[in-house]
């Protein structure tokens, strides 16, 4: 496109309304080329479903006038992207009484200079919605200003962030009762100081003006600069279970309040910030008030509210944020020009550490002692040992090692107020020495059964768990095969069929079998001190064809689709396991004496998940990666008859071998786990009876008791290490050594070459719980 090409315009020059509707996305490359403009003396209203882009000088995404009475309305779902000087994305005006609304769905970025990401103006009310992120870098170019005349404005910021490089970030232009409301989590920076017209200016995180400013939070606010609500009744309310992390300065004017239900944290957890407040502090019961501490810093060790005003304590709590594991001095957190009234409800000690509070006329004073504990001392579990020992700077009393390079967002200098972004001043070298936000978690816990906890939640645990189910269900599936081999109801009189069970003569017909086997067992294991409960649910398919070679002897091939599903919900941590199985079995036997064998490969294909939440500290990790499983079985068995009951005494092997991909977990960078490859290999031998009676006419009850016992690698564990640590071992619920088996079923003879059976199953052991059912049909030909 060249210059003076808009790519939409609708005018109208009289009394009438504009609407225009864009289903696409909109590109323009020209000076003086707008994406779309419009104008009426009455309402307009543009939405946009897509994206728009435009590259040269003037040219706005897009500009829409009402000239009379009416309202303009902007609705974009999508992003804007403009390029040139004096470029706003969006400018709407709507003048006399008419009212401007913009809902922006997407990410809006501008790059030149003086042109504003939002810029509304309107004789009434302006009302901006923002669900997404603004980012603006030329000189001039505001992130949101909104200006009206004889009305209010209303701007909700829902989730995402606010960024003008050069300008302010939210700004209020009007002598009304203006609301900036914060739904969740929102970030909003202002640029730097800046030179104009030969003086020195700053800009301005949020900007008010000349009427009632507010600022209701009820997400998690982040403000690194300067909030300036101007003249006016003003306030700012950080309500219940809200954030408010403050940068260098809130200016709400004197005599007006920041009110604290929630938790406000001056630079948030994990830096040290000095914020001055120009108005009153009401802290209200229930509310916290985070205080970052870090004994290291050659600056500012602390986090600190300086009041130009009152400070009104009506309670709540004072919480430690420090970067060391200990940090004995005195530490001033709160001064007040016009005086401290009241007090906090308490101090939280850490496990590392006992705090207490002082007050004087105008100041709060925070003085720690270190209790003398190791990092690792209130481990308990050898998982919780484990875990710990991945942060082998704390539980080795090493100094931290680990440099992060973060750049200073504002102005172009470190000084008193302003550190790294994670709470310590640089050193010579140009790194910073500081723990992760995963660090800061872990040594600001304030119960030992909170510390516990945090390192169970890190230990991942589920992929040593996942082993031991995917054993159990191998187990599953080779007991589903030795009911095809042992169990049949071929012949139509009562006492033959019941001597049938567990004869293999009866499959010698000089036939063929093909047969189909559908499980679905569930189990629950409790937990003990190597791992957590876990709730297993199996459920799958087995098909198989066998033919008789002579009068002893048997073999067939099967195959077979599973899905393992694992939850451990104490650990918020869950595994799905898709699993397809070729194997090869057979029999023979001499007169009354059984022999059946077999052998089993299955590749598994995992998707793990868990969610680590330790305070503020938050991932939600994932891992995909694959297993393979070979097992090999037989039985023995003697069959006795008496009458219409049979009974068999048999005895068991199973043996399997199961190889387990490596894998690195995603999602996360903290609490990301990486695993090698490893097998473990594991026996089970059954001692047992099986019995059968008929009940009817082609009908008959099979039964089966046994004892169980494992043997070899019972306690599943896996090789785990975050990054930049050593690898430390995990381990999982355990394999039961010793557990009772049984079935109870019917089967039932269809026709002469078809059989079907239901049957129940179950395992028990010691803190485990096995139940299950599984349907049978059988053809032959």
């Amino acid at each position: 496109m060249g210059d003076d090409s808009n790519a939409v315009r609708a005018e109208i020059e009289g009394d009438g309304d504009v609407k225009v509707v864009v289903n696409g996305n909109i590109n323009t490359s020209g000076d003086d080329s707008t994406g779309i403009i419009t104008s009426a003396i009455g309402t307009t209203e543009v939405t946009v479903n897509g994206d728009i882009n435009t590259a040269g000088h003037a040219s706005l995404a897009i500009n829409t006038n009402s000239l009379g009475n009416g309202n303009s309305f902007v609705t974009v779902k999508g992003n804007i992207k403009t390029a040139g000087a004096d470029s706003d994305a969006i400018y709407t005006s709507a003048y006399d009484d008419g009212n401007a609304i913009i809902a922006v769905t997407g990410d809006i970025n501008t790059s030149g200079d003086d042109s504003h990401a939002i810029y509304a103006y309107a004789g009434a009310d302006v009302r901006v919605g923002l669900i997404g992120n603004i980012n603006t870098k030329g000189s001039g170019s505001g992130g949101i200003v909104a200006t009206s005349d004889d009305g209010n404005i209303h701007i909700g910021l829902h989730s995402g962030s606010v960024s003008a490089a050069q300008g302010n970030a939210v700004q209020f232009i009007g002598n009304g009762d203006n609301l900036l409301t914060i739904m969740e989590k929102v970030t909003i920076q202002g640029g730097s100081t800046y030179q104009k017209d030969g003086m020195t200016s700053k800009n301005f995180d949020v900007h008010g003006g000349d009427g009632n400013e507010k600022i209701i939070n009820l997400g998690q606010l982040s403000t690194p600069g300067i909030i300036d609500l101007g003249g006016g009744r003003n306030s700012f309310d950080n309500r219940p279970s809200s954030i408010f992390e403050s940068g260098e300065s809130v200016i709400l004017g004197s005599r007006n309040a920041f009110t604290n239900w929630g938790e406000f944290s001056p630079g948030g957890t994990d830096s040290v910030q000095h914020t001055a407040l120009t108005g009153y502090l009401i802290n209200k019961p229930n509310s916290q008030y985070t205080v970052t501490i870090n004994p290291s810093a050659k600056g500012d060790k602390n986090d600190q509210l300086t009041i130009l005003g009152r400070a009104i304590l009506l309670g709540g709590t004072v919480k430690v944020s420090s970067t060391a594991k200990t940090y004995d001095g005195s530490y001033t957190i709160l001064t007040a020009s016009e005086g401290v009234r009241g007090r906090f409800d308490k101090v939280l000690d850490t496990i590392f550490a006992d705090n207490t509070l002082s007050y004087k006329r105008n100041a709060v004073t925070l003085s720690s002692k270190s209790k003398g504990f190791g990092f690792c001392h209130f481990a308990r579990t050898a998982n919780q040992r484990s875990v710990c020992t991945r942060f082998s700077r704390y539980a080795n009393n090493k100094p931290n090692k680990k440099s992060i390079r973060r750049p200073i967002t504002q102005g172009n200098s470190l000084n008193s107020s302003q550190v790294s972004a994670n709470g310590t001043t640089a050193d010579s070298s140009g790194g910073y020495h500081s723990p992760t936000h995963l660090e800061l978690a872990l040594l600001n816990q304030s119960t030992e059964d909170g510390f516990r906890a945090a390192l169970d939640d890190l230990s991942g645990e589920i992929h040593a768990s996942l082993k031991g189910s995917l054993v159990d269900a191998g187990q599953t599936t080779v007991a589903a095969i030795n009911r095809r081999i042992t169990t049949n109801v071929d012949n139509a009189d009562p006492h033959t069929a019941t001597a049938s069970v567990a004869n293999l003569s009866l499959l010698a017909d000089d036939r063929s079998g093909l047969w189909i086997t559908g499980y679905h067992p569930s189990a629950a294991t409790a937990a003990t001190s190597r791992g957590s409960l876990i709730d297993m649910g199996l459920g799958g398919v087995l098909l198989g064809f066998d033919r008789e070679l002579n009068d002893r002897w048997r073999f067939g091939v099967l195959g077979g689709y599973g899905q393992t599903g694992v939850d451990q919900p104490i650990r918020s941590s869950a595994a799905l396991v898709d699993t397809w199985s070729v194997g090869a079995y057979g029999g023979a036997e001499a007169g009354t004496t059984r022999l059946s064998f077999g052998t089993l490969y299955s590749g598994h294909t995992i998707a793990a998940n868990r969610s680590v939440h330790i305070d503020t500290f938050s991932e939600q990790l994932s891992a995909s990666y694959g297993a393979r499983s070979w097992q090999i079985f037989g039985e023995a068995a003697q069959q006795i008859q008496a009458a219409n009951l049979m009974l068999e005494p048999f005895a068991g092997l199973s043996s399997v071998s199961l190889h387990t991909d490596g894998f690195s977990e995603t999602g996360g960078e903290e609490a990301a786990l990486t695993a090698s490859s490893d097998t473990n290999r594991t026996a089970f031998t059954t001692l047992g009876l099986r019995g059968a009676i008929a009940l009817r006419d082609k009908i008959q009850a099979q039964a089966m008791v046994g004892w169980r016992h494992a043997f070899g690698d019972r306690n599943p564990s896996s090789s785990l290490r975050l990054s930049n640590s050593s690898a430390g071992t995990v381990t999982g619920v355990p394999i039961a050594v010793d557990a009772l088996v049984t079935e109870l079923g019917l089967k039932a003879s269809v026709s002469d070459s078809v059989n079907l059976g239901v049957a129940y199953h179950g395992r028990y052991e010691d803190g485990a719980a096995d139940h299950g059912f599984k349907a049978d049909l059988k053809l032959r030909f």
